[in-house]
């Protein structure tokens, strides 16, 4: 948890963050869900979040591994970067498409090493 700063999102999300990287089992899909699209939309906001996003993605997958055999964030991260993706239009004109390709970038790398760590 001390390698994630949370202070870049606002004080109603960092509860839901806090909880999703202690203990992602005690949120419901809805709460996982709204996490995620949290992550994303701060990433897009800021290019320099989408390595914290990676971070966190990567501390929610792994303690969600530890605890239960479910993948609901992981899932839910998807399907939040997948609403993104179908923005890719509107990212280009406004120039954010290369933020939206770090930000997968990161997650990515990030989940993808905690995934391999774990097995």
């Amino acid at each position: 948890m001390a390698e994630v700063d949370l202070e870049g999102f606002g004080e109603e999300a960092r509860p839901f963050l806090q909880t999703a990287i202690q203990d992602p089992c005690s949120l419901n899909a809805y709460y996982i869900a709204e996490v995620a699209k949290v992550i994303c939309n701060r990433a897009m906001d800021e290019k320099p979040y989408c390595v914290v996003a990676g971070k966190i993605c990567k501390a929610v997958v792994a303690q969600e591994a530890a605890t239960s055999h479910e993948e609901t964030f992981l899932e839910s991260m998807m399907e939040a970067l997948q609403l993104l993706y179908k923005q890719r239009d509107r990212m280009k004109i406004e120039k954010a498409f290369s933020t939206y390709l770090f930000l997968l970038c990161e997650v990515y790398r990030f989940v993808f090493h905690s995934v391999r760590d774990i097995n």
